[in-house]
């Protein structure tokens, strides 16, 4: 710790004291939570004093800490179109490998759709 830190002497009679671990958590009693006996700041400046005391807090009846989730890093959103572009490009990349194909389809159904238009009779 960066400064020496002072205890209260009634924070160092809890340290003395032998807890039981329903005194850490809240509980579901009848219907109703009942808030716990030692609250979260308590709890902290009991393991803070731990640590200066050189005991470890789990032989007093402290909870173990839990290790904190790492969390999920979402990439920034950023507007549609930048998120779109890689795919439209393939898109536009195919479409481009494909035009030749595409006129010469093209090309064949205007060549049908005017033989149809012609009469079948000269006059």
């Amino acid at each position: 710790m960066a400064s020496v830190r002072r205890f209260s002497q009634k924070l160092c009679d809890k340290l003395n004291k032998s807890w039981d671990l329903s005194d850490f958590r809240a509980q579901f009693v009848n219907g109703y939570w009942r808030t716990s006996r030692v609250s979260l700041r308590q709890q902290a400046d009991i393991r803070k004093l731990c640590l200066v005391k050189g005991i470890d807090p789990t032989s007093i009846g402290l909870p173990t800490l839990a290790e904190r989730k790492v969390l999920r890093v979402k990439p920034p959103k950023g507007h549609k179109p930048e998120r779109t572009k890689v795919m439209r490009q393939g898109n536009i990349d195919v479409a481009l490998k494909n035009m030749p194909k595409t006129i010469a389809d093209w090309k064949k159904s205007k060549e049908v759709a005017k033989a149809k238009e012609k009469p079948v009779l000269p006059y």
